[in-house]
């Protein structure tokens, strides 16, 4: 779910997209996008436990004015999910988006092909409104450092491997 989400943000839409970065109010993101315009945030949620629990984060709460995040916040889960997301995101905040990873077309996929298109997989289910209009510098940053962050680390594991 995750190669199929960076794969989308940054070379379909040519985005900066990282993930595991720690966003706000202290919660680590699962995926953050910048757009130069706007942020995104995607929490990937595999079963109903793992949704509930994103429900207690403190990114959610409405009064807090300090926690103010990404400008937009999305959900992806596999496709036995939707019907229970959609709820989930009724009851949470109706601005959240909703992106569905459909594993049974995966499955079929990966066991006859290669997968070169990770971004056929994801389904657009809702669309995400915005939270609120402000362009979070503070967030370009986190994703810049990420980024490099990332690229050393790579280098590191490939020049051990060799």
């Amino acid at each position: 779910m995750k190669t199929a989400l960076l794969y989308y943000y940054r070379f379909k839409k040519r985005y900066m997209a990282v993930d595991e970065v720690y966003s706000i109010c202290h919660e680590k993101a699962d995926i953050l996008i910048d757009t130069k315009k706007a942020i995104y945030e995607i929490e990937i949620k595999l079963n109903k436990a793992d949704l509930r629990a994103e429900k207690k984060k403190k990114k959610h709460r409405v009064d807090s004015l300090k926690c103010m995040g990404a400008n937009k916040f999305y959900i992806c889960i596999p496709t036995e999910l939707v019907d229970y997301a959609k709820k989930w995101i009724k009851e949470v905040n109706p601005k959240y988006g909703l992106i569905e990873f459909d594993t049974q077309y995966y499955t079929e996929f990966k066991s006859r092909y290669k997968i070169t298109e990770w971004n056929v997989f994801l389904k657009f289910r809702k669309r995400a409104f915005n939270l609120h209009t402000r362009y979070n510098k503070h967030l370009k940053q986190k994703i810049i450092k990420r980024l490099s962050s990332a690229l050393v680390n790579a280098y590191i594991d490939l020049l051990e491997r060799t």
